[in-house]
């Protein structure tokens, strides 16, 4: 039997991200956020930590590994 694929819609995940951020920033707790967006706190909580490190950290990372090796 096989398994049905779907595929990620990137630019809507990174729109949700960006929703977060902006409701973070004007106060809401995380419960809420999660609430209102429909994702889990888990989510939030992590998003929150990038977020104090990074103000553009709700814009979508590169997938993949990062290459251990440097050019040299």
């Amino acid at each position: 039997m096989a398994t049905k694929r779907y595929k990620r819609d990137f630019k809507a995940l990174e729109q949700r991200r960006r929703k977060a951020a902006h409701l973070l920033a004007r106060g809401m707790k995380q419960a809420d956020v999660a609430r209102k967006l429909c994702i889990s706190r888990q989510s939030v909580s992590m998003w929150a930590k990038a977020l104090e490190i990074d103000r553009q950290a709700w814009r979508r990372k590169p997938l993949g590994y990062q290459p251990g090796l440097a050019q040299a």
